[in-house]
């Protein structure tokens, strides 16, 4: 595996600062070459088909611009004072698009951005570039929504649905940590589906737990002895709450998980345990698309 090449994409925003910290730790560990991009929302590439000349930039939008080409400079230079090589690339358009065009034009491997920009609406994840890019990468991508580490990756949650999708995350999950020389959690939950009271005691049970607990643990795979590992089986009424509960207090420093898991549904990132995850996880997350998707979505 190999993040040789990482795009970082700023709105110059505080979460996009902390973006820009955990791509410099990653970028570190892998000798990457950092592409820090800003795309400036151009009206005119929307309406392009559509005009006979290219309209001139209005003068609001010429200082736009010359603020964004500033706050650019003054990112990259930080990174550089880190030690990191980093290009700065200023792009015009949809934001989410322009990121996924650059990132496919230069062989990017991995994405890296903010979950919240500078509209500063704390939940209103769904429809943002983070979450388009999430939908429409085939590359792995991170969302950061806090940065917590100052020197390097340790702890790692990879939570599974145990499904072929899901687990298809895993061996790359495993060679991050190899890298990083982190430790990994491999983190399952029975989701108690029925509000009968006889069948939530049984679910809910040591007797049931222990009798299942092996068949999970051995239908994860087997980790590698050079990667520090546990397997982790909990029992909750909610799965996504169960694993934003597990992330809490800063157990953990990166989350990796299939955008799809045991439903197979081409959209199923849309309301999501993954997109959930995304939203409400107070840790970074990588999210990794199954190839099935990844060719189906061409």
């Amino acid at each position: 595996m190999s993040f040789s090449r990482i795009l970082l994409s700023t709105d110059f925003s505080e979460c996009s600062r902390e973006a820009a910290k955990f791509a410099g730790i990653i970028a570190k560990n892998f000798d990457s070459e950092i592409f820090l991009v800003h795309v400036l929302s151009d009206f005119r590439s929307e309406y392009a088909s559509l005009l006979e000349e290219t309209l001139p930039l209005p003068e609001p939008l010429e200082e736009e611009e010359r603020r964004a080409v500033a706050n650019l400079r003054e990112e990259a230079e930080r990174l550089r004072e880190e030690g990191l090589n980093v290009e700065e690339i200023m792009l015009f358009g949809t934001p989410y698009i322009e990121i996924l065009k650059f990132a496919e034009k230069r062989e990017v491997d991995l994405l890296i951005l903010g979950t919240r920009g500078l509209s500063g609406l704390k939940e209103l994840l769904l429809g943002s570039t983070a979450l388009k890019v999430v939908r429409n990468s085939h590359i792995p991508v991170i969302t950061v929504r806090k940065c917590t580490v100052t020197t390097g990756i340790k702890k790692v949650l990879f939570p599974t649905d145990l499904s072929d999708y899901s687990l298809e995350a895993l061996p790359l999950a495993l060679e991050f940590c190899r890298t990083m020389g982190a430790e990994i959690t491999l983190f399952h939950v029975i989701e108690i589906r029925t509000y009968d009271p006889e069948k939530v005691g049984y679910f809910l049970s040591d007797k049931f737990f222990d009798e299942i607990r092996p068949f999970i643990e051995k239908r994860m795979g087997t980790c590698p002895e050079d990667v520090q590992h546990e397997k982790k089986v909990v029992r909750a009424m909610d799965t996504t709450a169960a694993i934003i509960d597990e992330i809490r207090d800063d157990r953990y420093d990166l989350v990796v998980m299939a955008t799809h898991g045991r439903t197979g549904f081409k959209r199923a990132l849309l309301g999501s345990v993954a997109e959930k995850v995304i939203r409400y996880s107070p840790a970074p997350v990588m999210t990794v698309k199954p190839s099935d998707f990844a060719k189906k979505e061409d």
